[in-house]
């Protein structure tokens, strides 16, 4: 997958997921808002006016009608209010919508789960793609997965489910901060891990190409090792203090780069050079941020395993509590 198609595939999850999401708020947004004691309200009102035409049809058979309408005007009243009706019935955890908003959000997660281990774990499925793009994926999915559960609850956390229910938010946050910690792991183009080693011999080549092919001065190339504000990985730091580090870098580094582009500019380079040293220079500071970062981010990898997976466990063994439970009430939605 060339880097324009992985963005374009990066860009169409990000933004089908999005879209879904924003969707359904849309959608739902009134049932969401109301609390269940309105909702009931409201539905016990829909169903005492449509309750009274059906009187007022019997009366009016009988020429004691007393709304001066004819009995089709008066079906089609109800007709109305039954669909305004079903739009408080739909969107409830057991209507059509909300159900199934459940349903799709859970398949979606074991999809998820499903599609990562077997291509991770199945050696016969190595060559069907990068697991980089795997993981993406596996990640789209279980991002929008529990956001569509979220919304079948109707933000309605209480009972055993809500162990299941935050278990599985805890995993999905858990999942989006080990991906960031997985992205800190040096990796070849195949998803084998770089030594320290290897990585600081490519950063020496970039270093020197940077010298060489652009003739920068020692005091650009001390910038642009500058850019990247990490502490050097001695052991003297705590690894909550070089996560902290990290996520201050990722803020700050932009303004930085920015000095490095007017020192540039300042040294004469040409203007259809600069984007191009820019570009290594990048790949020069990421490569300084994970030789900074390696051992913290081996050690926190491996410790976020040991929380990820026990929640997630959780989260599918009272799923499938909740799953039996609603079939055996007779909650089956359209199957």
């Amino acid at each position: 997958m060339s880097p324009t198609v992985h963005r374009l595939y990066i860009a169409v999850l990000f933004t089908l997921g999005i879209g879904i999401a924003l969707i359904v708020g849309y959608e739902g947004f009134h049932y969401y808002l109301t609390s269940p004691e309105e909702r009931g309200n409201i539905l016990a009102d829909y169903e005492a006016r449509i309750s009274d035409i059906d009187v007022e049809i019997e009366l009016m058979r009988e020429g004691l009608g007393v709304m001066g309408l004819s009995e089709e005007q008066l079906r089609e009243e109800q007709a109305s209010i039954r669909e305004e009706a079903e739009y408080w019935t739909h969107w409830g955890a057991t209507g059509l919508f909300g159900h199934g908003l459940g349903i799709i959000g859970s398949l979606m997660m074991v999809a998820g789960v499903a599609i990562y281990s077997t291509r991770k774990r199945v050696k016969r499925f190595r060559f069907t793609g990068k697991i980089k793009h795997v993981l993406e994926f596996h990640i789209f999915l279980c991002l929008l997965g529990p956001t569509l559960v979220v919304f079948h609850s109707t933000f309605k956390f209480g009972g055993i489910v809500s162990v299941s229910l935050w278990s599985m938010i805890f995993v999905a946050l858990s999942g989006i901060f080990g991906r960031y910690i997985y992205t800190q792991i040096p990796k070849t183009t195949d998803g084998d891990e770089l030594s320290l080693d290897e990585l600081a011999r490519e950063n020496e080549v970039l270093r020197m190409r940077l010298r060489t092919q652009f003739h920068l001065a020692p005091a650009t190339l001390d910038m642009i090792d500058r850019v990247s504000t990490l502490p050097p990985a001695d052991g003297s730091v705590s690894a909550l203090r070089s996560l902290s580090a990290l996520v201050r870098d990722d803020f700050t580094r932009r303004a930085r780069f920015r000095s490095v582009r007017r020192q540039l500019i300042a040294e004469e380079l040409p203007a259809d050079q600069v984007d191009h040293v820019l570009g290594v220079a990048r790949k020069k500071v990421l490569l300084v941020r994970k030789i900074a970062f390696f051992d913290t981010a081996r050690y926190l990898f491996q410790y976020w395993h040991v929380i990820h997976l026990p929640f997630s466990i959780i989260m599918f063994l009272i799923l499938i509590v909740h799953i039996v439970l609603t079939v055996s009430l007779g909650y089956t939605w359209i199957f």
